[in-house]
C-alpha cells in the first residue's frame, strides 16, 4: 500500500480531505465481549476472532499493526496482546505469568489496527 503524503502548511481543503480519507481507509477499530476462561499457571490462551464471531474485525488485513486494551479491571500477572494473522481476523493472546491459575472476568476489550 502506498504511503500517504503528509499535508504541508499550504494545504487546501481538498488536499486535507484526500489525506484524511486515505488514512481512514487504513484504520480499523472495534470492541468485543470476551471471557478468556481459566488460564493456567505460567501459560497462555489465544483466541482468534473472525467475521463469524464478530463483525468488528471486518476490514482487517494480514500484517496490520494492532493494539488491544483489556476491560477496565483485569487481574494482576496477566499480559495481553494481539495480531492480525489473516484478513478479517484478530488473534488475541493473554498470558498468565503467575504461579497459579487465573480466570479473568468477562469484559469488553477494544482494539485498534492500522496499515503501516
Amino acid at each position: 500500500m502506498a504511503r500517504l503524503p503528509i499535508p504541508d502548511r499550504r494545504y487546501t481543503d481538498e488536499n486535507l480531505r484526500d489525506w484524511s480519507n486515505g488514512l481512514a481507509k487504513r484504520v480499523v477499530s472495534g470492541s468485543f465481549d470476551w471471557t478468556p476462561g481459566l488460564i493456567g499457571a505460567n501459560s497462555e490462551v489465544t483466541t482468534t476472532l473472525t467475521t463469524s464471531t464478530t463483525d468488528q474485525v471486518t476490514g482487517l488485513r494480514a500484517g496490520m499493526a494492532a493494539s488491544i486494551n483489556p476491560p477496565a479491571t483485569i487481574d494482576a500477572g496477566l499480559i495481553w496482546g494481539c495480531f492480525v494473522p489473516d484478513s478479517d481476523q484478530l488473534a488475541v493472546r493473554v498470558q498468565n505469568n503467575t504461579g497459579g491459575g487465573i480466570t479473568p472476568a468477562s469484559g469488553t476489550w477494544t482494539f485498534f489496527a492500522y496499515q503501516t
